[in-house]
């Protein structure tokens, strides 16, 4: 959804209620982040200087103000922000929180920037400006995901603000918008209290328009990324990284596009590093099928097994700090066929071998006992899950059988659109389809007793009338956000999605790929880039992080409140904007409540 109320419209609902803000919250609730006072108590906004105003128009050339972080504002509609310069949140130290600051021009302006100031509470202490960021939105094309997991070319498609950019200077055509997405980390050791400070924006020949922050920081602290409670897995997929860029596999060019994209993942809390151990696990969702482990044929029959690759990306991984679970794809994978390396022949060669079948069964207990061997030798036998995805109940019992007779202490990992009671007690990481949740609400408490994680994940069969949230370009932002939500109503560890970085070849300007929606096949972008769809779901999950954190303190009414906020995230979800910003400002009031 993006909206295209006229400014008027935008600016009335805002400034109802005597100078307090009553529109689009961006943090959740009344002060925890919105725009507030609609620049009507003075200050020193540019729609205030008449030096500059447009001879037709009485308005000036460039202007703007503070928006809402759960909106995705038109290109080319008037945003209706001018005049909001004002913008008050709400933070628990240790905390990341997001506003978004949106221009508009009549006339065009060249060369703008953003700066802001440090943050200052009037008592000494400070938060320095280099914990604020601000950065320009792009647009790019995308489908509005009526097509489902069809081809998105012939769904109606038009321009989405979602790529954070790294550009630090821009220009803005006439007639349009240009959001700025702001984020303040809080340091962990900062004082309680109200910090102020300034964003100021600038552009040739325009006067600097100057907006106010004003961030409560509290005294409750989130722990780092690498210890919060919830399992992030957003799949990865290295090889599409070096096609993308057009760099040599495993080349230290293709490490150095791979360290900064996984080090952004483990900012959300990834706790998985996606392996894979043959060749095309995922099918054709995948355009690159390539195995880290490199299978070869002896002259005299038997296998052997190069896991240079594998090794070099779960290091990789570790390095940035994710360190909680590989995840190796596949057993059973989409395709019946291996690719391997004939010593015999000196080339390569493809096997194919279905599930059950003798050829199967001795390919994989080979596989199976060097690769248990070769982790026990790393030290990562504990921590590796064999990982199958969507594939039939009989699938997974029998490579649960082999992977228990052939390498006892690896355990498995599944991501299903249904539950498979006859396995469940030994799938360790069970993913289900987010519509597959509320059918398996007591399934999901019994593995929580026995210590057995349970995630969620959304898929392309999510319908867009935004009743069924999901992580498309798009979507809400608030639909994000209620991943993290979502995981606390249902009682779950977390939250899956099969891609985080599968782009399609022109991803910068356009993100729709060659089926499914725009978006589902990534959630950052090359650069690395972030986005408003990442970000909102990291914001989702520090709120599961709050909540988990809170139970432990609040009063039995407190308690009875929060579980009645929590039943009101639901699937399918009809207005999760709505939904989300009422449940965060109670969030933030039970934050308040305690010292």
């Amino acid at each position: 959804m993006i909206a295209r109320v006229t400014g008027a419209l935008i600016v009335l609902a805002a400034c109802t209620g005597g100078g307090t803000s009553t529109g689009p919250p961006s943090n959740g609730g009344p002060d925890t982040g919105e725009p507030s006072d609609c620049g009507s108590s003075g200050g020193d906004s540019a729609s205030e200087d008449t030096s500059s105003l447009t001879a037709d128009t009485g308005r000036p050339p460039l202007e703007g103000g503070f928006g809402s972080a759960d909106v995705r504002y038109s290109k080319t509609a008037d945003p209706g922000t001018s005049g909001t310069t004002d913008w008050t949140g709400l933070a628990w130290r240790g905390e990341r929180v997001y506003a978004q600051v949106v221009l508009w021009s009549l006339e065009g302006a060249n060369s703008v920037t953003s700066s802001a100031s440090a943050l200052e509470d009037g008592q000494g202490a400070v938060i320095d400006a280099e914990n604020i960021e601000l950065r320009f939105l792009t647009y790019v094309l995308s489908d509005d995901g009526s097509n489902l997991c069809g081809d998105p070319h012939e769904a109606p498609s038009e321009l989405y603000p979602d790529i954070i950019d790294t550009d630090p200077e821009r220009d803005v055509a006439a007639g349009t918008a240009q959001p700025i997405w702001m984020s303040v980390d809080v340091p962990a050791a900062a004082e309680p209290g109200v910090y102020s400070g300034q964003v100021t924006v600038t552009a040739q020949d325009h006067s600097p328009l100057t907006l106010t922050i004003s961030l409560e920081v509290l005294s409750r602290t989130l722990p780092p990324p690498q210890d919060w409670a919830f399992h992030l897995e957003l799949w990865q997929t290295p090889e599409e990284v070096a096609e993308y860029h057009e760099v040599e596999p495993w080349s230290q060019a293709h490490i150095d596009r791979l360290t900064p994209l996984l080090a952004l993942l483990a900012d959300a809390g990834q706790k998985v590093c996606t392996t894979s151990i043959s060749s095309s696990p995922h099918g054709a969702q995948s355009v690159i099928g390539d195995s880290m482990v490199r299978w070869i044929k002896q002259a005299d029959g038997s296998w052997a097994f190069d896991f240079t690759h594998f090794d070099e990306y779960v290091d990789l991984c570790q390095s940035v700090g994710i360190t909680g679970q590989i995840s190796s794809f596949t057993l059973v994978g989409w395709y019946d066929d291996y690719l391997y390396f004939d010593e015999a022949s000196g080339t390569d060669k493809t096997l194919t071998a279905p599930p059950g079948t003798a050829a199967y069964n001795k390919l994989w207990t080979a596989f199976l006992r060097a690769f248990q061997s070769h982790l026990s030798g790393k030290g990562w036998l504990d921590s590796t899950y064999i990982a199958l995805d969507e594939v039939d109940s009989v699938d997974v019992q029998n490579a649960i059988a082999l992977i228990n007779a052939e390498a006892p202490g690896l355990k498995v990992a599944l991501a299903s659109n249904a539950f498979y009671a006859e396995s469940d007690a030994d799938i360790f990481n069970w993913s289900p389809w987010v519509g597959a949740v509320d059918g398996a609400r007591s399934e999901i408490a019994a593995r929580t007793e026995r210590g057995q994680a349970t995630t969620h994940y959304s898929m392309c069969w999510e319908e867009q009338e935004h009743d069924t949230p999901n992580h498309l370009v798009s979507s809400d932002p608030a639909e994000q956000l209620w991943s993290g939500w979502f995981a606390q109503a249902a009682g779950l560890d977390g939250f899956l999605r099969w891609a985080a970085f599968s782009w399609p070849e022109q991803v910068l300007t356009d993100a729709r790929h060659s089926a499914f929606q725009g978006g589902d096949w990534f959630l950052v972008y090359p650069g690395p880039r972030s986005s408003i769809r990442f970000e909102s779901l990291r914001d989702g999950i520090e709120d599961f992080e709050k909540i988990v954190l809170l139970r432990d303190e609040l009063s039995s009414e407190d308690l009875q409140a929060l579980s009645e906020t929590l039943n009101t995230v639901t699937y399918p979800q009809s207005d999760s904007t709505q939904v989300l910003r009422e449940a965060r400002a109670t969030l933030q009031g039970l934050s308040r409540s305690l010292p």
